[in-house]
């Protein structure tokens, strides 16, 4: 039977007890003489014979986090309960079949997802998770299951003390690597009093198994003390306290959360050559943040209105004809006025879109800013170069999910652009412009001609 008191998966979501197992008592016989395989074939019979049983354990993860365990098992039932500490706090386990139940306090929990020295994490997993049950899942036929199943393979030591007790050393290893020795009595009933196992990652227990003085009684937490396990990600996120995380990994986690919503409703103002523009508008996104689909309303600060689309591949600019008309400056007769209306008044310039993401990720140092608000709301401002090779202030929302509110790219350039993101995941429909609406740059030229000679 492969023993593990509790294993804690990195997300720190799953603490699955992985089995146990009993003595009993039975005649005197010397179960020394008897070759490995026929005296694990004795072990693995008797054991299946008993119902009620105790174990204590005690090990290590991978990680060098000691654990220790307390637990009794109904072996008919597939049932367990116990009590045990996961780097030196309190964990509680319940398993009912295949449904597993773990609850520890938030140093608990966030020193099973790697992050025990985080003050955030921590944070975090005590509100959302303190006085809960993690339910998870488990093989329940893995409490009754010994020598990984199969006792083929199985090597004798020699007879030596384990737990007080004479007791035969057999050791399985397993297709993994994993290796498990486990003690069977030397005299009497071949039950197995306990066994050591070592994982090929450099994780450990060792498990001493007594009969039960009592029959052991399961029961399951009531419904509105669990959480299941793929609800946690979503109840940690809605409790966080991201003026308390790391930069980098809160610039790394507000972009991952915004890049699962596909798409974000925005707003904006920018500086470029001429001038200063407002924007407001909606882009769709693939889950790298390569933009999809873009369509905003532009006005500069003459009041000239643009509309901008992007959409396979295409970027079309619908620019006002007061715009060229300014161009040409003392040359703007009001024949040529008609005349660019005629022919482009309701044109959209068409040319190849530019590769570009939205959300673009942070490279090297994130810093905090001074800033605490932003549009009004408990923000963390972080401060970053980005793969656009550009400066950004990036703003997040202080507490729940790591919510970009805003963006400053470029925030002491001239090219200073700021998107207030207004909604996400509403989608962002773009359609490209009817054709006779579509004029390439190449095309201006004759356009006009033909409308003057019209």
């Amino acid at each position: 039977m492969r023993v593990r008191p509790f294993a804690i998966a990195a997300s720190a979501t799953a603490l699955v007890v992985a089995g146990l197992a009993g003595c009993s008592e039975g005649k005197v016989a010397d179960n020394t003489k008897l070759d490995a395989k026929v005296l694990a074939d004795k072990a693995v019979a008797e054991m299946n014979k008993m119902r009620y049983v105790d174990a204590a354990a005690k090990g290590k993860t991978a990680e060098g986090v000691e654990t220790t365990s307390a637990l009794c098992a109904d072996l008919s039932a597939k049932s367990l309960a116990g009590k045990g500490t996961f780097a030196g706090e309190a964990v509680e386990m319940v398993q009912v079949d295949d449904r597993t139940y773990s609850k520890g306090n938030g140093k608990m929990w966030a020193a099973a997802a790697g992050s025990a020295d985080d003050v955030a994490a921590t944070a975090a997993f005590e509100k959302a998770l303190a006085g809960k049950f993690v339910q998870g899942k488990a093989d329940p036929d893995a409490m009754v299951e010994f020598f990984y199943g199969d006792t083929n393979g199985v090597t004798k030591g020699d007879v030596m003390t384990f737990a007080g007790q004479q007791a035969v050393p057999l050791t399985k290893t397993s297709s993994s690597g994993g290796k498990t020795t486990y003690y069977i009595a030397a005299k009497g009933a071949p039950v197995i009093l306990g066994d050591v196992e070592d994982d090929k990652d450099g994780a450990r227990d060792e498990t001493t198994y007594t009969k039960a003085a009592a029959k052991c009684e399961v029961k399951e937490p009531a419904k509105d003390q669990v959480i299941p396990e793929d609800e946690v990600e979503a109840a940690l996120e809605a409790v966080a306290d991201n003026t308390l995380a790391d930069p980098k990994d809160l610039a790394d986690r507000s972009r991952e959360h915004a890049l699962k919503q596909k798409s974000v409703a925005l707003s904006g103002t920018g500086t470029d050559e001429d001038g200063t523009f407002t924007m407001e508008g909606c882009i769709s996104y693939k889950a790298d943040g390569t933009i999809t689909g873009l369509k905003a309303s532009m006005a500069d600060t003459k009041g000239r209105k643009m509309e901008m689309i992007e959409v396979d591949g295409k970027s079309y600019m619908k620019i006002p004809t007061s715009a060229f008309i300014d161009a040409m400056g003392s040359a703007a007769t009001p024949k040529a006025k008609e005349v660019v209306e005629k022919a482009l008044g309701d044109k959209h310039l068409v040319a190849d879109a530019e590769d570009g993401e939205e959300f673009d990720k942070a490279v090297g140092k994130v810093t905090k800013g001074t800033a605490t608000t932003y549009q009004g709301k408990p923000a963390v401002e972080l401060v970053f170069k980005a793969t656009d090779g550009l400066q950004h202030l990036r703003y997040v929302a202080a507490e729940g999910a790591p919510v970009i509110l805003g963006d400053i790219e470029d925030p002491d350039g001239k090219e200073r652009v700021e998107s207030v993101y207004k909604a996400f995941g509403g989608g962002c429909d773009v359609v490209a412009p009817p054709a006779a609406q579509v004029i390439e740059e190449s095309q201006i030229e004759k356009a006009l001609e033909d409308a003057a000679r019209g």
